[in-house]
């Protein structure tokens, strides 16, 4: 998100997205003292789209229709290992 806000393009994370969820320790970093102070004042405004809740105060309320929690996107599962042709 720094980096989005360095260079002018943070608003492409709501428009993909919706909402952007991040854990109070990322708040935290991205409001640090000697951060960028652009970033610090994205983040302190408090944009709409962006939430923060702790990993352990998740509920199935507040996941996007896809039940991810953090990003709002999908996420894929890569298939299971393929046993060996020679049944090693």
């Amino acid at each position: 998100m720094s980096y989005l806000v360095l260079i002018g393009e943070v608003e492409v994370l709501p428009e993909l997205y919706g909402a952007v969820w991040v854990p109070p320790a990322v708040e935290e970093e991205l409001l640090h003292p000697e951060g960028p102070p652009e970033v610090r004042e994205q983040v302190g405004s408090g944009p709409e789209w962006l939430k923060v809740k702790s990993l352990s105060e998740k509920s199935t309320s507040e996941t996007s229709p896809s039940g991810d929690f953090l990003s709002g996107t999908s996420f894929q599962s890569y298939p299971e290992k393929p046993q060996s042709l020679s049944g090693t």
